[in-house]
């Protein structure tokens, strides 16, 4: 009788406690305005001080990003040059920074970004990963993802080891879909 009630009793509690949800990202408050069925598209610039290697990491987090999701899709080009969506460096004497998104909304709505890479770290200026990890993970705060918690495999994970995890991870995708549904 008594392993009869401790199973109804766990069969009550699957049926009305709901599964949680595996994914671990984090949301922003600020997205972009899409609508629902099309991509937005989210023209950016190059700042007059960035230098190749940090051109050519946001160039290859741009691609990242556009091929990983079809939700917001990045136009980085020189000829966007009335944009104020903005990629750049920034030179932080402090090891531990490898970048940093400075968003500008309205309410919830992003208006524009400005992404930059901490030339200041010796690792994003010696290491083409990191310097591409550490650019993927400023767009990804463009597209309004946050911090996951540890130990998440995701490029928005600030413990990730940048030489290995510099592309938008699955658990990055979700976060894209959770925060852009239609």
């Amino acid at each position: 009788m008594k392993k009869g009630f401790i199973l109804c009793s766990v069969l009550t509690l699957a049926l009305v406690v709901p599964l949680s949800n595996a994914s671990a990202y984090n949301l922003l408050t600020t997205k972009w305005p899409k609508t629902v069925g099309s991509t937005y598209v989210v023209k950016v610039k190059y700042s007059t001080i960035i230098s190749t290697d940090a051109k050519n990491a946001f160039d290859t987090a741009v691609s990242d990003w556009n091929s990983a999701q079809t939700k917001i899709s990045f136009n980085l080009s020189t000829s966007n040059s009335t944009s104020s969506n903005v990629v750049t460096t920034e030179n932080v004497a402090d090891q531990s920074l490898f970048g940093d998104t400075l968003l500008t909304s309205s309410g919830t709505t992003i208006s524009y970004f400005t992404a930059m890479i901490n030339v200041g770290n010796s690792d994003v200026i010696n290491k083409s990963n990191t310097r591409r990890s550490a650019a993927g993970h400023e767009l990804g705060h463009a597209l309004g993802l946050d911090h996951p918690p540890a130990p998440t495999l995701s490029i928005m994970n600030s413990f990730r080891d940048r030489e290995v995890v510099y592309t938008p991870q699955l658990d990055d995708k979700d976060g894209i879909k959770a925060q852009y549904p239609l």
